[in-house]
C-alpha cells in the first residue's frame, strides 16, 4: 500500500492530519514528545478547555468506548493508569516503561485524508522525521491470517537473509509424519531412505504425558501404516492443518518420530537434534499451550497488574475498538506488551508461564536457536524469530533496528539467536566461547522436570557448535576455552542446601552441569567478561573420561582434568553472611568465595587456589588419599591492591581435577 505520510515531516502531519489546537497541551505533547502518557480525565479537560479541540474530543470517545465494552463483558476491575499515544519514532522502540495498565491508540487521522484501512500496513519509514505507526491485531487467531504472515515473513527472509538460506530440500529425518494432502486419514509415520523434501518441525509443552499419544516399541508398526486423526490431541491437527495449507507434506513431532520406550533410540534422536531442527523449512513454537490438548486457533489476550494485590492478573481481548467523530476516527486498543518482554529479556521467562509456557522450558531453548526460522504462537500475537531479526504481528519487535545503515542496533546484540549464527560463521574462538557461556547461563535460569535431563537438552546446540574451533565437547566444556569455561558460579544459593545429591555423578566437579539446581538459581559466567588474558603458567595436561550412553554430548563418567599452574594452600579465616574468606596465615589480606555445594565442612585446611588468569583463581579442596586428586569448590577473585603478593606465595604445580 502507497505510504501516504512518505513526504511529511512531523510537523506537518500533526497539525495537516491531526490537526489539533495549537494551544492545547495534549496535543502540544503528541507533537513535540512524540509520545502521549496521560489519564483519560486529562483528556477531557483538553476537549473541554481548549475551544472543543476535536481530536481530544474524539480520543476520549474512543478510550470510552473500549472502556464500555470491557465493562459490558464483566472484564475484571482494572485501573487504567494511563493511556498511550504510539506514534514514535524508530529508536523509541523497546520495552515498555510503562508497567502499569495502558491503552495505546494506534491511528487518528482525519477520515477524509487517512485510509482506516491503512492501520493493517506498517509503515517502515527512512527518516526521524517520519511517524512510525503500530499494526492492527486481529483479537482471534484464524489460519488463513497465520498462513498469509508465515508466507510473508518466510518470502522477506528468503529475499534478504543469506544467513538464514538453508537447503530447500533436505534429506529427511529418521521419522517423519507423512501428512498427506488433506485426507484426515492418511497421516502415518515413515521410516524415509535417503528422501530429500522440505518439513516442519512442531515445538511444544508436554505437560502431563499420561494420554498424549506417542510412538512405542509396541505401537510402531501401527503407526507406520496408519494413525488415525480423532487419536491426534488438537494441537497435532492445528500443526498437520498449518502443514497442509503451506504445501508441506512431512511432518516432525518428537512424540510420535522418538520411540519414547526406547533409551537407545532415545539417545540417538536426540542427538540428532541440531540437523532435525537446523534444516527444517520452519519451526511452529506452540508458545502459548501448556499441552498438546490445547489448540493454537482462537480468541488472543493481553493482562496487566490487578488492583488486587496478589491476585490473579486478569485478561482483556487485544482487539481494536474503532470510533468516529467529528470528522476524525481513532483506534484504540490495551497495550501489547508481554511478547515484547518475553523476546527482549531473556531473563523473564519466569514471569511468562502464562502467557507463553513453552518458553520456560529449557528443552526448547535449542529448539529455538537452532531452526533458521520458527513462528511463534504467543497468546497476545505471532512473534517471527529467524537468524537475522525479529518481527511480530503489531511490528514493535521488527527489525529495523538490526539495519547497520539506519538504526543503531540495541536489542540484537544481546540477543542469542543473532550472536549464535554469527558466532558460526565468523569461527572466532571469542566469540564463539562467549556464545557458549551465554547459551548455559540462558539455559540454567529454564525449568527442566528431570535434572538428569540437562546436558542430553543442550546436545543438540553442542552439536551444532563442534568443530575445531572449541576443540573436544566434555560434560558441557569445551577443551580449547576450557579456561574461562571453568569460571561458572551459582547465582542465588540458599542458606540452607535443599536435600540433594552434593553434586551429579555422572558430570566433573569442574563442569557447571556437576551442580543440581533449584528453581531460582542459575549459572553465570558473568567474571568471564573480564577475562583477558589466561595466565602463561597454566595448561591443560590431560582430559579424559567416557561418555555414557549413545549421546556423544550426554553424560559422562571417571572423568579426570590435569593441569598445571601456579597454586598456593590457604585456610579458612571465617565465615560470614557474605561466604567463606580463605586467607594464608600472616598474609595482609584475605580472598572470598561461595560454596557451590551443600558439604560446608567445619575443617579450616585443605583449601587450594588454583590460578588461572588476571585476578581469577579456581578453589579446590584436596580429595582424601595419598594422591594429587581435588574437587572444584568455586572461583574468587584476589584482591587488586595485593595481587603480587599472592602470586609471590605460589608454586608451580600439577594436579587432577575430578
Amino acid at each position: 500500500m502507497e505510504d501516504l505520510f512518505s513526504d511529511l515531516t512531523l510537523d506537518e502531519l500533526v497539525y495537516g492530519v491531526f490537526d489539533p489546537k495549537r494551544d492545547c497541551s495534549i496535543c502540544e505533547v503528541i507533537k513535540r514528545e512524540k509520545d502521549l502518557v496521560n489519564t483519560l480525565e486529562d483528556i477531557a479537560t483538553a476537549s473541554r478547555d481548549y475551544r472543543g479541540c476535536g481530536a481530544c474530543n474524539n480520543l476520549q470517545s474512543g478510550v470510552q468506548k473500549y472502556l464500555d465494552q470491557c465493562a459490558q463483558k464483566d472484564q475484571p476491575d482494572v485501573d487504567w493508569k494511563t493511556i498511550k499515544f504510539h506514534m514514535v519514532y524508530p529508536e523509541h522502540q523497546g520495552r515498555s516503561r510503562y508497567m502499569l495498565p495502558v491503552l495505546e491508540i494506534l491511528q487518528i487521522a482525519k477520515l477524509n485524508q487517512f485510509d482506516p484501512q491503512q492501520v493493517n500496513s506498517h509503515q517502515s519509514p527512512d527518516s526521524t522525521q517520519r511517524l512510525w505507526f503500530r499494526r492492527n491485531v486481529p483479537t482471534s487467531l484464524e489460519l488463513s491470517a497465520l498462513v498469509a504472515q508465515i508466507s510473508s515473513w518466510t518470502s522477506m527472509c528468503k529475499d534478504s537473509h543469506p544467513i538464514c538460506q538453508n537447503e530447500d530440500s533436505p534429506r529427511l529425518p529418521k521419522r517423519v509424519l507423512d501428512i498427506g494432502a488433506d485426507d484426515i486419514d492418511g497421516i502415518r509415520l515413515s521410516q524415509p531412505q535417503n528422501i530429500s523434501a522440505p518439513y516442519i518441525c512442531l515445538s511444544y509443552c508436554w505437560g502431563i504425558a499420561a494420554g498424549t499419544i506417542t510412538t512405542t516399541q509396541e505401537n510402531v508398526d501401527d503407526h507406520l501404516r496408519h494413525i488415525p486423526w480423532n487419536n491426534l490431541p488438537i494441537l497435532f491437527q492445528d500443526a498437520i492443518r498449518i502443514c497442509r495449507a503451506l504445501k508441506i507434506r512431512y511432518l516432525w513431532i518428537d512424540a510420535l518420530c522418538i520411540i519414547q520406550n526406547s533409551t537407545a533410540d532415545w539417545e540417538i534422536e536426540s542427538a540428532r537434534m541440531a540437523s532435525i531442527y537446523s534444516q527444517s523449512f520452519l519451526t511452529i513454537a506452540a508458545s502459548s499451550c501448556p499441552n498438546p490438548k490445547t489448540g493454537l486457533f482462537g480468541d488472543r489476550w493481553t493482562n496487566f497488574e490487578s488492583r488486587v494485590p496478589r491476585a490473579p492478573k486478569p485478561r482483556f481481548p487485544i482487539g481494536t475498538i474503532t470510533t468516529e467523530s467529528d470528522g476524525y476516527f481513532v483506534h484504540v486498543r490495551p497495550q501489547l506488551h508481554l511478547a515484547h518482554e518475553r523476546f527482549q529479556d531473556s531473563a523473564s521467562a519466569s514471569e511468562h508461564k502464562i502467557d507463553a509456557p513453552l518458553l520456560t522450558r529449557a528443552w526448547v531453548l535449542q529448539e529455538r536457536l537452532l531452526p533458521s526460522r520458527i513462528i511463534h504462537i504467543h497468546s497476545e500475537e505471532l512473534v517471527w524469530e529467524c537468524k537475522s531479526g525479529l518481527r511480530c504481528e503489531c511490528g514493535v519487535l521488527d527489525e529495523l533496528h538490526l539495519s547497520k545503515n539506519r538504526v543503531p542496533r540495541t536489542h540484537s546484540e544481546l540477543w542469542l539467536k543473532s550472536s549464535l549464527a554469527d558466532a558460526e560463521l565468523s569461527q572466532d574462538l571469542n566469540k564463539l566461547s562467549g556464545v557458549w557461556t551465554k547459551l548455559v547461563a540462558e539455559f540454567s535460569a529454564l525449568h527442566i522436570t528431570y535434572d538428569s535431563d540437562r546436558l542430553p537438552a543442550l546436545s543438540g546446540l553442542a552439536a551444532q557448535l563442534d568443530g575445531p574451533v572449541l576443540g573436544k565437547y566434555f560434560a558441557g566444556v569445551w577443551t580449547q576455552c576450557i579456561a574461562p569455561c571453568l569460571l561458572w558460579e551459582i547465582v542465588n544459593i540458599p542458606r540452607k542446601f535443599p536435600k540433594r545429591p552434593l553434586y551429579q555423578p555422572n558430570a566433573p566437579s569442574w563442569s557447571w552441569a556437576s551442580v543440581p539446581l533449584s528453581k531460582s538459581q542459575i549459572i553465570s559466567y558473568k567474571s568471564v567478561d573480564f577475562f583477558r588474558d589466561i595466565n602463561s603458567e597454566f595448561k591443560v595436561i590431560n582430559l579424559e573420561g567416557r561418555t555414557l550412553g549413545n549421546n556423544p554430548y550426554g553424560w559422562v563418567q571417571d572423568a579426570s582434568l590435569e593441569v598445571q599452574g601456579l597454586c598456593v594452600r590457604t585456610e579458612i579465616h571465617h565465615k560470614d553472611y557474605r561466604g567463606i574468606h580463605l586467607w594464608i596465615p600472616s598474609h595482609p589480606s584475605f580472598v572470598s568465595f561461595t560454596m557451590m555445594r551443600s558439604d560446608r565442612s567445619t575443617r579450616k585446611t585443605g583449601f587450594l587456589l588454583l590460578y588461572v588468569g588476571l585476578r581469577y583463581c579456581l578453589v579446590l579442596s584436596k580429595l582424601p588419599g595419598p594422591g594429587r586428586q581435588y574437587r572444584r569448590e568455586g572461583f574468587t577473585e584476589l584482591p587488586n591492591n595485593h595481587l603480587n603478593s599472592w602470586v609471590d606465595k605460589m608454586e608451580l604445580k600439577k594436579i587432577v581435577i575430578v
